[in-house]
This record gives C-alpha cells, structure tokens and sequence, in this order.
C-alpha cells in the first residue's frame, strides 16, 4: 500500500504536467483485513498510455491476485483479496523515476484505528499525507498533481472529511503533497464482524 500514491506521482512526473493523464483509485477495506483495489490510468493519447504501461512493473508474488483491463483511452490495474501488510503490488525494479518523495511511501500514512463501543466496532481509516520527512509541498509541477481515491468500507460511514457518495462509500480528491490527514470513520456491528473474521467472509 505504501507505493500506491509514490506510483501516481511517478508516472505523472515522466508528463511534467498533470493534465496529461488522470487518476483513479478505488479501494474497497473488507471486514477480514484484505483489500480490493483498482487503479486506473486514463489518457487521450495511446502513446502516453503505452508510456504509463512501460512503467509500472508488477510484482510477481501478486500475479495471481491480479488482472489488467484496457480501453483504447485507459488502463486499470486490478488487484483482489490481498494483505496489505505483506503483499507487495508492484516490483522494486520497476522504472519508476527515481528520487521522488511521497506520503505513502511510508506504510505509518496509513492508519487504522478499532474500538469497541458496545454493540459496534468503531473504525478510523486515514491517509496522513503530513506523514514524510520532506513533504514541503512539491515544486511548481508535483504541488499541484491530485488523484481522485475512492474507498468503500465494510460498516456504515458516520464521519469523513471526504465527499461521502452512499452509507459505505467516500471519495477523496487528494493532492499529492497536502499536508492533510484524509479519514473515514464508520462502525460495524460486532456479532457481524466476528462472524466473518471467524469464516473469513468480506
């Protein structure tokens, strides 16, 4: 999870300008712990297209978890059911430009919280982009790339600082060096929350 939004700002600074492709990220949080989450690249032009794809590497280990889907204006990649403390999506030697600083190349940026308040879990998921040594706002060019991430969780929604869309769902339109702590707080009930941890169901 942590090279997620340093993969964003990588291709987008092979462009210089942010214009030149958009952004995707929708990420659903189950109730066992895994994630499914998709990214998708959209361009009007095929060559950057052919560029972003030059540039992104998958992981080996994950290639069984993962699936590619591509338009003639767009590439997703997809990747279901993995563990976002131990699965790496993407290769090390992938030729990413090097030297660039993200929030989320620190696995501390992402942050969840559970309590129990009785008869709900209460759950805190957040993305803290003030989370880098270094995070000074980006140059006249990364400052002002953004990407629109999606995240759907498991119980009701009952605080966010994001456009909420339904009870489950909330989406973030986040720049890539804001010093921001984006969060979605929701609860779930407790019986529900044992019971698929305890047979392993989303």
């Amino acid at each position: 999870m942590k090279k997620i939004i340093f993969l964003i700002v990588s291709v987008l600074t092979i462009f210089f300008l942010s214009g030149c492709v958009q952004i995707e990220v929708n990420q659903k949080i189950k109730r066992t712990s895994m994630i499914d989450l998709s990214i998708m690249f959209k361009a009007k032009s095929p060559e950057i297209l052919n560029v972003v794809k030059q540039n992104i590497q998958i992981s080996p280990k994950i290639k069984a978890k993962f699936s590619q889907q591509e338009t003639s204006a767009s590439v997703t990649y997809k990747f279901r059911n993995f563990d976002p403390y131990k699965d790496e999506l993407f290769d090390d030697k992938a030729n990413l430009t090097p030297g660039i600083q993200s929030p989320l190349m620190n696995i501390e940026s992402y942050q969840f919280k559970k309590e129990f308040k009785f008869p709900y879990y209460v759950l805190t998921y957040s993305i803290n982009m003030n989370n880098v040594n270094g995070n000074n706002g980006g140059d006249l060019v990364t400052g002002g790339l953004r990407a629109g991430y999606t995240i759907r969780v498991f119980g009701k929604i009952i605080e966010t600082n994001g456009s909420r869309i339904d009870k489950h769902t909330v989406k973030f339109d986040i720049g890539l060096y804001d010093k921001k702590i984006y969060y979605v707080k929701f609860k779930d009930f407790f019986l529900i929350t044992w019971f698929c941890v305890l047979f392993r169901l989303g």
